[in-house]
């Protein structure tokens, strides 16, 4: 029987894994969480291009990503760690975008994607939560 993390997994990388068979290129970006030196498993994170709501909302150090009308409005993706860690959004073009862990004091990771065609980008291992 699987878990809601591994089923949100899965789902995940079938989604990839459809897009590789129907020749759509896919653009995968990929981190990993850790609490302390092991690994965060089922942790919550979500993307979102920056902007003045999405730095609002992610600055918000209880912010734990239920509001479905906020995420639809910061035009965010949703996504959990697996066992290991390991957290995928596919199809993340260009431009400037906002990491947060959603739970009390998660971390918030800013970057930029200046590549528009690639197919796997790593973004640094982070902690989780923040002091």
């Amino acid at each position: 029987m699987f878990s809601l993390v591994n089923k949100m997994v899965l789902m995940t990388m079938l989604v990839i894994f459809a897009g590789i068979l129907q020749g759509k290129a896919q653009q995968v970006l990929k981190g990993r969480l850790f609490y302390g030196n092991n690994p965060a498993k089922g942790a919550k994170v979500i993307i979102a291009p920056r902007s003045p709501l999405s730095e609002t909302v992610t600055g918000d150090r209880y912010f734990y990503g239920n509001d479905q009308m906020q995420l639809r409005n910061m035009n965010a993706q949703v996504t959990v760690t697996n066992g290991d860690g390991w957290y995928y959004f596919s199809n993340i073009g260009a431009g400037s975008y906002i990491i947060k862990v959603c739970q009390p004091n998660g971390t918030v990771y800013r970057f930029t994607v200046a590549e528009a065609q690639y197919s796997f980008k790593f973004v640094p291992s982070l902690q989780a939560t923040r002091n």
